[in-house]
């Protein structure tokens, strides 16, 4: 918000017809679903490729741009700018402002685990050189936009729990995300993103 004479006010930017905002979140998800699926085939064909690992191999690899890696940092970027799209309970801003900000940190959640399971941790270990340079080995970014995202939804969360009439999408959308990308992400993935889904799919309420 913007602060003139004492007072908070609302970009005018948010005064616009909640259509505007809700076709601008919508262009958020495709332009990642998109950007995501072109990266897909881009993997698969490339790993598909790969050839016994030798030197010569390697030292190509190292001459060549790799496109993965490309495509990864592209996606990386637009899901970094959607996380921060972040806004917490001190923000005066329009209802507009916050279910755009809502709907976008969870477009980008599922885009973010769907480019981790992607790039997965291992490959840092692999013996081919161009799956070691693509490995999204720091992925610490990625991981706390959503689950700065998913506290701000405790309630939402919480509200399912007990109820015979609570619509269980709400912590499926929520928690599968974030629980495909710790899967597929295991044996090297981060400890305290794994309490946090616990945490919540035991309901226990801690990490």
């Amino acid at each position: 918000p913007f602060i003139e004479d004492e007072k908070l006010e609302i970009p005018h930017l948010w005064n616009k017809p909640s259509k505007a905002h809700k076709s601008a979140a919508e262009i958020v998800d495709s332009a990642l679903a998109i950007l995501l699926s072109t990266t897909g085939w881009t993997v698969h064909k490339k790993v598909a490729g790969l050839g016994p690992s030798s030197e010569k191999r390697d030292e190509d690899a190292r001459e060549e741009p790799n496109v993965m890696l490309v495509m990864r940092k592209r996606a990386e970027t637009i899901l970094s700018l959607s996380f921060e799209q972040y806004l917490d309970d001190e923000n005066v801003v329009s209802e507009e402002h916050r279910d755009f900000s809502e709907t976008v940190q969870e477009v980008a959640g599922r885009a973010a685990a769907d480019l981790r399971t992607l790039f997965p941790r291992e490959w840092q270990n692999s013996v081919h050189f161009i799956l070691r340079e693509v490995a999204l080995v720091d992925d610490s970014h990625l991981i706390g936009g959503y689950a700065r995202y998913l506290k701000a939804q405790e309630k939402r969360l919480r509200e399912t729990e007990g109820k015979e009439d609570a619509n269980p999408w709400i912590a499926r959308n929520l928690l599968l995300p974030i629980t495909r990308a710790l899967c597929a992400n295991w044996a090297s993935g981060n400890r305290r993103e794994a309490g946090l889904v616990l945490a919540h799919i035991t309901q226990s309420g801690s990490e």
